[in-house]
């Protein structure tokens, strides 16, 4: 008899199945019931570290809270003479690890089946403010019918800042905080669990199932270090056959700074599905032979909207000078040689300034609608926001039913649907029904903000969207959405067929 089976007399354990950095894992089962389980103890040589085991049993504790069929089930959390332990359910699926290590990368479609589970496991987790820490390849389990579970809520967060911390990273048997291949670089540096963090890991697991690899491999060290510094290979790069639209949305969930992440799982998981999809905006990949996408101040597009304003405002300035100038100097003419019927000079003022023009390359066949890239700023407080315009549809548009949202449910259903919208960081979604387009079809969508084109994307209907339903596209503006008059145009072979306006107060 083991000694945690000495202990725990509800339970007969059969044997040990693992070894973490400050724990043992048995496989066990209830004596009452029979249910398999697992058996999470302290290693006995930290249960004298009071703090950790504290705060072991009370991560062990909140997770005994925690009911959703995405993670898995903690019945008890607890400490007898010197066994401290955790229970939860036994899980006979494989684990994402072992799953990819017979199988290898998966499909988008599959992807996006596994993050949207993760992801509502996450955020439910979240809303009860009990972060992960760990979420790692080992941890998620996949059932042949394809359920996901996610174990191991919250126990990482117990060892952060305890000395049996210190004595596993001295003694190098693991990592202390986290798996360092799922970290982020807040983590990295040595911040605790959070939001942000948990949705950095889930991000490198969408992209370890798309590419069969995490972003950085390695010596811990090296990949911790890589996670503060480096910027992970484009996926479409290292897996052609991901689209560039996923490709995009990953990248995004594993930005260095939180804030630059998705605000939740459940967006992330949206963004990513929509992408499958072929419904997200896509930009330009880079050019062939370029390593990665350009940073943003190494975009001609960056300094010309920067040099462009400051030479407008200094010309304004110089021409504004010069004619204060010219009306000083009649003035004192005037006044050196009066007459008997003085006129003061007239100036006319400068109406505005012609500013350099900015533009993108656009496909040959796509002539339909002006070609320029911007980033909205702020209109002047004194110029009033129009009413948006009626949404238009042409009598040769497959589409219909337009609606206007600010977000979008769980269930793929318009949240907030309008056209007056408060300033936000969010996407604007545009849900439309079509009937009768063909697969294969160029069709695309366009936003404008005022006589600005922001953003073009152009590609052919896909053949698994059928001739009939209901789709969506969205977008946000690099920094966000400004006050003004916005709109979406939906294009049928690069002519506009349908149209919704919009404004953002």
């Amino acid at each position: 008899m083991t000694q945690v089976d000495s202990r725990l007399t509800g339970y007969d354990v059969e044997e040990q199945v693992g070894r973490g950095d400050l724990t043992l894992i048995y496989r066990a089962h209830r004596k009452d019931d029979g249910l398999p389980v697992t058996i999470k103890v302290i290693a006995p040589e930290f249960v004298s570290d009071t703090f950790y085991v504290r705060r072991f049993l009370e991560a062990g504790e909140r997770a005994t809270r925690l009911d959703h069929p995405n993670i898995a089930r903690v019945f008890e959390a607890g400490r007898r003479e010197d066994v401290v332990y955790v229970i939860r359910d036994w899980i006979e699926d494989e684990s994402l690890a072992e799953g990819q290590a017979h199988r290898g990368a998966m499909t988008p479609s599959q992807t996006v089946h596994v993050v949207r589970q993760l992801a509502a496991a996450l955020d439910y987790a979240h809303g009860q403010r009990l972060m992960h820490g760990d979420i790692n390849d080992r941890c998620v389990f996949l059932s042949s019918e394809g359920h996901v579970t996610l174990a191991d809520f919250g126990l990482t967060q117990a060892l952060a800042g305890t000395d049996s911390m210190a004595k596993v990273q001295v003694t190098e048997l693991a990592h202390g905080v986290g798996t360092p291949e799922y970290l982020s670089s807040e983590r990295a540096q040595g911040q605790g669990p959070n939001r942000a963090a948990d949705i950095y890991a889930l991000g490198v697991l969408a992209y370890q199932m798309l590419a069969g690899q995490v972003p950085f491999t390695g010596k811990p060290a090296d990949v911790l270090r890589a996670q503060i510094y480096q910027t992970p290979a484009a996926l479409h790069t290292v897996k052609p056959e991901v689209p560039v639209a996923m490709s995009e949305v990953v990248a995004r969930a594993l930005a260095k700074r939180p804030e630059m992440r998705f605000n939740t799982a459940n967006e992330f998981a949206r963004a990513l599905a929509a992408a499958a999809e072929g419904i997200a905006p896509v930009r330009a990949p880079a050019a062939a032979g370029q390593a990665g996408r350009l940073k943003v101040w190494q975009r001609p597009l960056f300094w010309a909207l920067i040099v462009a304003p400051v030479l407008g405002l200094f010309l304004a300035v110089l021409i504004w000078n010069l004619a204060g100038w010219g009306e000083r100097q009649a003035n004192r003419l005037a006044e050196m040689f009066p007459t008997s019927a003085p006129t003061a000079p007239v100036v006319s003022p400068v109406s505005d300034t012609a500013l350099p023009e900015t533009s993108a390359t656009a496909s040959p066949a796509a002539t339909a609608i002006p070609v320029q890239t911007a980033v909205p700023t702020p209109l002047p407080s004194s110029n009033p926001i129009s009413t948006p315009a009626p949404v238009t549809v042409t009598e040769e548009s497959p589409f219909s039913n337009l609606v206007l949202a600010q977000d979008i449910s769980d269930d793929y259903e318009p949240v907030s649907p309008g056209n007056d919208f408060a300033i936000s960081s969010r996407p604007i979604y545009l849900f439309f029904d079509y009937e009768g387009i063909r697969p294969g079809t160029r069709w695309g969508h366009v936003w404008f903000w005022g006589d600005q084109q922001l953003d073009r994307s152009i590609t052919t209907w896909p053949e698994d969207w059928g001739t009939a339903g209901t789709a969506w596209v969205f977008y946000t503006p690099e920094g966000g959405y400004q006050p003004g008059p916005y709109e979406v145009r939906l294009l049928l072979n690069d002519q506009v067929v349908a149209s919704a306006s919009f404004v953002m107060r």
